[in-house]
């Protein structure tokens, strides 16, 4: 998989500490990912498959729709590039599932995966 490396552009100082933020605790990735794949467990919770969407990679994430361009390169100079690399083949992999999975309604796939990408979210530098 090629790696995404866009171009580091200067983030005024508040935005660059609220990117801050999301790395407390030393954690290789950014908390705000969470809200990728939150949906995910929302529709396990409810038994709701049929609901669930792909998840985004985590640069898809922070380049998506409603974030600032420019925050992107400061969140991946922050990140752990193998962290990243580990979560977007889990997330791609469980996204080449997901027609299954909700056919299926195949909730220990889903818990799987949650409890997979937990474990990545919360990993230390």
């Amino acid at each position: 998989m090629e790696k995404f490396k866009p171009e580091e552009t200067s983030l005024p100082l508040e935005e660059k500490r609220q990117v801050d933020m999301q790395f407390g605790g030393n954690v290789k990735l950014s908390m705000d990912y969470v809200n990728a794949y939150l949906m995910i467990d929302f529709c396990r919770q409810l038994s709701k498959f049929e609901e669930m969407k792909p998840i985004q990679t985590y640069e898809e994430y922070f380049s998506g729709e409603g974030k600032n361009p420019n925050i992107l390169p400061y969140v991946l100079k922050l990140s752990d590039a193998k962290a990243i690399e580990n979560l977007n083949s889990l997330v791609i992999d469980f996204n080449s599932d997901l027609d299954r999975i909700k056919e299926e309604k195949d909730i220990e796939a889903v818990k799987e995966f949650l409890d997979k990408i937990g474990i990545l979210m919360k990993e230390k530098k």
